[in-house]
């Protein structure tokens, strides 16, 4: 798709705490240390995964950002120092149908933050970058141009959730139809407690066949599994 004229993005003190939230799940789920890189950098890098993840937080009502830019350099640096490279993207709810109980209005520390985006975590998915990619190329992503501060405008790209679960209700046939030889999906229902609270989610993941067995013997080295645990219990769906 072509690129739609540039959005301006104003920014808010919340996203920093967003971001950090959800890096810091991330890291409980998956496992691994923060970088300290520069923004086109992963944000978790997992040397027994051997790869680096870039993590994302998003409201239901809107689409999954990824910067163009960003997506080509991951994928043309697979190999070294990691041979992988994965996006997680966490999906909260941010509004009820006659309601205006929205992050923005009911947050104004970051207490409320973190109690707000843990009451209302809905989905996570785990992807490999590569997917993102055959989906761009296949001209199912919308392109938009953004511009945010002083920093000059960028390519973004709009991944709709739908565009992740399409493969785990008809895997085969979206694997073959993107290519993406070797993939298999994988879905599970999470309850765990985190910064004190207790959250439930549904966790989609979508990689290669190794990684994907690999990231779920990651989880069975933490706990039973299914764990009858009250600090983090996994079900697989389906």
């Amino acid at each position: 798709m072509t690129a739609k004229k540039a959005n301006h993005f104003l920014l808010d003190w919340r996203i920093p705490l967003i971001g950090d939230f959800y890096t810091d799940l991330a890291l409980k789920i998956i496992g691994g240390k923060k970088t300290a890189g520069s923004q086109d950098a992963g944000d978790i890098e997992n040397d027994k995964l051997d790869t680096d993840i870039e993590v994302k937080g998003r409201s239901n009502k809107n689409a999954f950002i990824v910067r163009a830019k960003q997506l080509e350099k991951r994928i043309a640096e697979t190999g070294f120092p990691y041979g992988n490279s994965w996006y997680a993207l966490f999906s909260y709810r941010n509004k009820w149908k006659g309601s205006d109980r929205r992050l923005g209005n009911v947050t104004s520390n970051a207490a409320e933050v973190d109690d707000f985006l843990g009451k209302n975590l809905k989905q996570m998915f785990i992807v490999d970058s590569r997917l993102i990619e055959a989906l761009r190329q296949a001209g199912e992503l919308e392109e938009s141009e953004i511009a945010s501060g002083q920093q000059e405008s960028q390519i973004v790209l709009r991944v709709e959730r739908k565009q992740f679960k399409q493969f785990l209700v008809t895997p085969e046939k979206c694997f073959a139809k993107y290519k993406l030889r070797g993939f298999r999906s994988a879905v599970f229902k999470v309850a765990m407690t985190f910064r004190g609270q207790p959250i439930k989610f549904d966790l989609f993941v979508v990689l290669p066949r190794k990684k994907l067995a690999e990231l779920l013997d990651s989880f069975q080295a933490k706990l039973p599994f299914p764990s009858d645990s009250e600090e983090f219990q996994m079900e697989a769906v389906g």
